[in-house]
């Protein structure tokens, strides 16, 4: 898979990336990569594989919301920064946006500001939500120019489950956005709730 992003996909990415200020100004949407699949069966991982930085990994619910990931190639420092959008202005940033050139800090203040998430709109213990609160934007060499969604994932909660699917439906629906399903190798793949779901809304 890697191979081909960079042999492939990361080209045609990186001819968007030098066309966006013109792009602005017409209906093309920038492209997008979202992972789903079922809680624990490896979307951080897959997405660690593809941005090379390290991002939060539990075994009970560890992503609350979707996370928009803005990955930049640099060609100088590398460095990173991450904001909560505020519901009532999406463009406010807030103390955590300051710059870090400590990549290995990424899981951690991404962990920070889940919690923040958390406290500030009252969520509740294993709740995910369907707004994309977060943002982190990642200088770094030899990456490709990507914007990637990283999605709560699916658990056997009803409650959990139901909200995940109104998630993932929201990025299917985009014509813009690649979903990718992510399924544990050890697990069949056609018993997967997941899979059985995507084909019925694909």
């Amino acid at each position: 898979m890697i191979e081909l992003l960079n042999s492939r996909i990361r080209p045609l990415l990186d001819v968007y990336e030098k066309l966006k200020p013109v792009l602005k100004l017409t209906k093309i949407n920038e492209p997008k990569i979202a992972t789903c699949g079922m809680q624990s069966h490896g979307k951080s991982s897959t997405l660690e594989s593809i941005t090379k930085i390290e991002l939060p990994s539990k075994a009970e619910t560890c992503t609350i919301c979707p996370i928009k990931i803005c990955l930049r190639e640099t060609k100088g420092e590398e460095f990173f920064t991450i904001k909560i959008e505020d519901e009532k202005d999406s463009e406010k940033e807030n103390e955590n946006n300051e710059k870090n050139k400590i990549l290995k800090k990424i899981k951690e203040k991404i962990d920070e500001c889940q919690e923040e998430i958390k406290k500030k709109y009252n969520l509740k213990d294993q709740a995910i939500t369907q707004k994309c609160y977060i943002q982190l934007n990642v200088y770094k060499k030899d990456v490709p120019n990507l914007n990637l969604f990283d999605l709560p994932g699916v658990t056997f909660s009803d409650e959990i489950k139901e909200e995940a699917e109104n998630i993932y439906q929201n990025y299917l629906d985009d014509e813009e956005t690649t979903v990718l399903l992510i399924l544990n190798g050890s697990d069949d793949i056609t018993n997967s709730s997941v899979t059985d779901w995507m084909k019925k809304k694909i």
